[in-house]
């Protein structure tokens, strides 16, 4: 039994030093692919994507070689001045992780990504000729990785990045050719989703690899890029009105000065390309004559007036071009997805598989929950890693558990899932489900024959016994039944 003179910081620390001496990664994995084959999880899907947990201590001398290095690195948690580990996450189309990672803090995505493609099947115990689909962010996109894909017989799929030349050549292809953008609906259920339309350009050359292109774009365009067009349409049209207004006020003695002045106006304000611009100029230049200044005094009878002069002025009116900052909008919210598999994709089939990479984005917010583990003062990096693989241990088990929930909720004529305030949910998270089961007890008595086994001090609620019914393991044979099988064929 466990008293409680053995929780104690010693105790803690004690365990964290021999659970990583044992090999927290090894352990980890163990525990997945035993769970595979406990729950009859498919995972010829892989959705992968990292994330940075911040701590906040000094970390200047590692004590371990073997442990992660805790350091700076780009990170996603927006506080660049604080040190970091990462966690990388691969989850099959239900968001159970498969394998996972605890990574040093300034580890980058593209050579992470690299480091496991050779070894995946190897270390899922697949065969080397079984067809694996795994989906990522835009690190995945280089030379190395698609080789690495290549030639152990990998599908990808992910956004192309922006910096690659064959991304713009497939927006302005999906812009000016042949084939028209078809409306795709909704992905979501969610009541602010937003439609999407795209098309696919079968036939398509990526760093050397015969690929197919889906290009993309959300209708309407989302609230974050019309921000972000908008912001910069408004910081143009007042720099270009102050600028103007300090020309207009100002006169030259000869036109080729005004014309020389308006050159640089337009130089300095309509840079890039064309289609990038977001206000509008208009600018004339005119010439205004003055009269001569006869100076003091009474003139001469019959003195001739003095002669006038000409003077050029610049007028200028500034305004926000509305139609091109639309067409910006939409060029902006545009994207590019890559997929690598030899069978074509429908643009509908390539951007759900892509879309799939929300589900390894649900599991982040356990990992950096303060419930589960909030402020903890750990002094070796070691010890800071074996703490990682342990949460991560839990939520293998978070997320078996919910997908045991949904998958026989799906089996049940009702299908509907009410929580403690009588909301209805389709697809019930394990939050909700922990939420209803707080506040059980549960005891057992010590005798001289041994400890008594764990019994519930007071009955479940009708609810909860509902939760402790759809948390029974699903029969093996038919491990998903009630749900299309989300495999994607490639």
């Amino acid at each position: 039994g466990v008293d409680a003179d053995h929780l104690n910081d010693s105790s803690v620390a004690r365990h964290l030093d021999r659970f990583f001496e044992a090999g927290p990664e090894k352990i980890f994995n163990a525990a997945a692919l035993r769970a595979i084959d406990v729950e009859g999880l498919e995972f010829d899907r892989l959705h992968n994507d990292t994330t940075s947990r911040l701590v906040f201590g000094a970390y200047n001398h590692p004590e371990n070689p073997d442990a992660i290095s805790i350091t700076c690195g780009h990170s996603k948690d927006q506080r660049p001045d604080l040190k970091q580990v990462m966690y990388g996450l691969w989850t099959t189309v239900y968001g159970v992780p498969v394998n996972a990672q605890l990574l040093s803090g300034n580890t980058s995505d593209k050579t992470l990504n690299s480091e496991l493609l050779g070894d995946l099947k190897k270390n899922l115990r697949l065969d080397s000729t079984a067809r694996l689909h795994y989906v990522s962010d835009s690190a995945l996109v280089t030379q190395r990785n698609l080789d690495l894909a290549a030639a152990n017989g990998i599908v990808l799929t992910s956004r192309m990045p922006r910096t690659l030349t064959a991304t713009e050549t497939a927006l302005v292809r999906a812009a000016h050719g042949p084939l028209p953008m078809v409306a795709l609906g909704t992905f979501s259920e969610a009541k602010d989703a937003t439609s999407n339309e795209g098309c696919v350009l079968p036939d398509c050359e990526v760093l050397g690899h015969r690929v197919q292109l889906g290009v993309y774009r959300a209708t309407p365009v989302n609230a974050r890029t019309q921000q972000v067009v908008l912001a910069q349409q408004k910081r143009d049209l007042a720099a270009a009105t102050k600028a103007a207004k300090k020309l207009s006020t100002t006169t030259f003695a000869c036109e080729p000065d005004a014309n020389a002045a308006v050159a640089e106006l337009l130089a300095a304000h309509s840079k890039g390309a064309e289609a990038d611009r977001l206000i509008s100029l208009a600018v004339n230049v005119v010439a205004v004559e003055i009269p001569g200044n006869r100076g003091r005094g009474r003139p001469a009878k019959n003195a001739p007036p003095p002669p006038a002069t000409t003077e050029y002025r610049i007028e200028i009116e500034v305004a926000a071009d509305e139609q091109q900052a639309a067409a910006v909008m939409s060029r902006e919210g545009a994207f590019v997805l890559v997929h690598t598999g030899r069978e074509p994709l429908s643009a509908a089939e390539m951007l759900r598989a892509y879309k799939g990479q929300s589900v390894v984005e649900t599991r982040f917010p356990f990992l950096k929950d303060p419930a589960w583990a909030d402020v903890f003062f750990l002094k070796l990096p070691h010890r800071v890693e074996a703490l990682g693989y342990v949460l991560l241990l839990a939520l293998l088990v978070w997320s078996v558990w919910e997908r045991r929930i949904r998958a026989n909720l799906r089996q049940r004529p009702e299908r509907r899932f009410r929580d403690w305030n009588g909301m209805v949910r389709k697809n019930p998270t394990a939050m909700v489900c922990t939420h209803m089961l707080s506040g059980l007890k549960a005891i057992r008595m010590r005798t001289a024959q041994g400890w008594s086994p764990w019994t519930l001090a007071g009955r479940l609620k009708p609810g909860q016994e509902y939760v402790v019914q759809l948390s029974r393991r699903l029969p093996s044979a038919q491990p998903d039944a009630g749900k299309e099988n989300p495999r994607l064929l490639v």
